[in-house]
């Protein structure tokens, strides 16, 4: 059985605030994808790259990678449940069953 996930990209308007005078946009900041665990985000790396993501990679190489990833999967429905056991045994073999923090 297959477990659904939820996701939200954060795109967040910046905005240049001075006191005594109107707020002026000044573009927009992608946040990334929030509400994802380590796991997660190592599950679809996965999926496209077929192993874990490298432990010494950087905080913004993942979320770079990721939120790229997220989008390449977007309409591709049959590449996650393909790649599931696969990555439940290399992440079991890596971590066990736990959480690793981000």
């Amino acid at each position: 059985m297959a477990m659904e996930h939820q996701y939200t990209n954060l795109n967040v308007g910046l905005v240049l605030r001075l006191p005594g005078m109107a707020d002026t946009p000044i573009g927009n900041l992608n946040m990334g994808v929030s509400g994802m665990t380590s796991k997660d985000e190592n599950e679809i790396f996965f999926a496209v790259k077929g192993h874990l993501i490298p432990s010494h990679w950087s905080r913004n190489d993942i979320d770079r990678t990721v939120d790229s990833y997220v989008k390449r999967l977007w309409g591709n429905c049959e590449r996650l449940p393909r790649t599931s056991e696969r990555f439940k045994q290399a992440w079991g073999e890596k971590y066990g069953q736990e959480e690793i923090k981000r």
